[in-house]
């Protein structure tokens, strides 16, 4: 009997460690999907993490990319350590995160896609390594509070200039940022404004668009609700505004 007791004693000492760690991988606040035999795309699932330090290695996959929608509307989020394996950033993987203020990407990240910070209203400073080469369009929409995008040196892609991150090859607005009060002007030069690059400033009054610009992606003046912009007269931002139904003056300098 007393044998018996014992082996019995032992078996539920056992389930109970089987039971304990299926919840420790229970509780994870982060999933992953397999993108090839090594790597993996990472989401987070606990809508109400504070602190999130990205593991490089889960269950043998490398993580090298955030997940669209990854840290969406994680409202409590107010730190991301994010590891050197990570190569890409979802669209709006780090979205929605109100109290994120502060952010640093690390080496190694080379891609950052359309509208990745959308709607981080807190954000206010971002560090983007030299490593960048492609940023999408729209990637601070309304991300009201950033006032510093840091460009790392050596960054051969992007630079900012006022309050636009600007593509140093194509001379493409990729996004403004930040909260634009009143007048603000385009640099001379500019020959291209991205998709939504623009979207949400209802506080921007005028733009002044130079000459220079050949094309205007969509929804680049959403939800600009007070928005005029001047033009030079027959150029190319004067037919967009004039066939788009965008309110318009012309620049008589």
């Amino acid at each position: 009997m007393k044998k018996l007791l014992v082996m019995l004693l032992a078996l539920l000492l056992a389930c109970g460690g089987i039971l304990a760690g299926a919840t420790a991988e229970e509780q994870s606040p982060y999933v992953y999907t397999p993108k090839s035999a090594h790597t993996a795309e990472l989401r987070c699932i606990d809508k109400n993490i504070e602190t999130a330090v990205i593991p490089a290695m889960i269950d043998g996959y490398w993580i090298t990319s955030l997940a669209e929608d990854a840290f969406w509307n994680c409202v409590n989020l107010k730190k991301v350590v994010i590891p050197s394996t990570v190569k890409e950033l979802g669209i709006c993987s780090l979205g929605g995160c109100y109290n994120l203020k502060d952010l640093v990407l690390p080496n190694g990240v080379t891609n950052i896609k359309s509208q990745a910070f959308f709607y981080s209203i807190g954000l206010r400073s971002i560090s983007i390594p030299s490593t960048v080469r492609k940023i999408g369009d729209g990637v601070f929409n309304y991300c009201t509070d950033l006032k510093y995008v840091r460009i790392a040196h050596g960054n051969s892609s992007y630079e900012v200039k006022g309050k636009v991150l600007i593509e140093k090859r194509t001379k493409k607005i990729v996004s403004s940022f930040g909260s634009i009060d009143g007048e603000y002007t385009i640099p001379y030069g500019i020959k291209e404004i991205g998709s939504s690059a623009f979207q949400g400033n209802n506080n921007m009054t005028v733009l002044n668009i130079p000459s220079t610009v050949r094309k205007i992606g969509d929804l680049a003046f959403a939800n600009c609700d007070k928005l005029t912009c001047k033009v030079v007269f027959g150029s190319y931002a004067h037919k967009f505004c004039k066939d788009n139904g965008i309110r318009y003056t012309y620049d008589k300098k």
